[in-house]
């Protein structure tokens, strides 16, 4: 999926029944929202090889958070544009402003492998990365959760975790659960690429270590 064909508007996932839900915000990437691409093979509009929307890891958190809090506005923000151009200093403002502007009280940031690692040697990854948490998370109030990548990557890996510990966001690792191919959809899609992404049981594992890394902090 090129930039272009990338919606970064966000997409309200739980719908709120009161007129001051907690406000739940998911920045992410294929593995948090991917639109059709019949030409890979996937036909979905949710989290990448997710068997269905409700079992995509930002629904199963959403569930999880609401069953603790009650109501909750959980919205995604796709954010494939950013991980290609995170050193274009301008672009948080230009696509990702609605994100911020949603005022979230709780932020989970999981995102990274679409980042070019070529950039990373001119651009180094951690002051972005914290720019970009900062300007999603912009309420003192504000929590951040963020993980690591899925798929191993020890220099984005190592860079993300300097950047929430620069802004006091919460770290949590999931990099052990790529390492295993049951928590990938191999052998449900014919496209590699697609059945790389994680299954219904990798995403429910995802939700699970998000979910504790928030109620670590609460």
């Amino acid at each position: 999926m090129s930039c272009t064909e990338v919606n970064t508007m966000l997409r309200q996932i739980t719908a709120p029944k009161t007129d001051s839900p907690k406000k739940i915000l998911i920045f992410g990437n294929s593995l948090a929202l991917h639109g059709p691409a019949p030409d890979i093979g996937w036909h979905g509009d949710w989290g990448m090889a997710a068997s269905s929307a409700e079992k995509d890891f930002a629904h199963v958190l959403a569930a999880k958070i609401a069953d603790a809090l009650g109501d909750i506005d959980c919205r995604v923000s796709q954010g494939a544009v950013w991980e290609r151009g995170y050193h274009d200093e301008t672009l948080l403002e230009r696509e990702y402003r609605d994100a911020a502007d949603f005022d979230a009280d709780v932020v989970f940031i999981r995102i990274g492998e679409n980042i070019p690692g070529g950039d990373m040697d001119e651009f180094p990854l951690a002051p972005y990365f914290a720019a970009m948490i900062r300007f999603l998370a912009r309420r003192e109030s504000s929590v951040a959760v963020v993980t690591d990548m899925f798929w191993r990557d020890p220099k984005k890996d190592e860079a993300v975790r300097e950047a929430a510990d620069s802004v006091g966001a919460k770290f949590v690792t999931i990099g052990d659960l790529g390492d295993d191919d049951e928590n990938k959809a191999i052998g449900q899609f014919e496209h590699a690429g697609v059945a790389g992404h994680p299954s219904d049981t990798g995403m429910r594992r995802i939700a699970e270590r998000l979910w504790e890394g928030w109620r670590e902090n609460n």
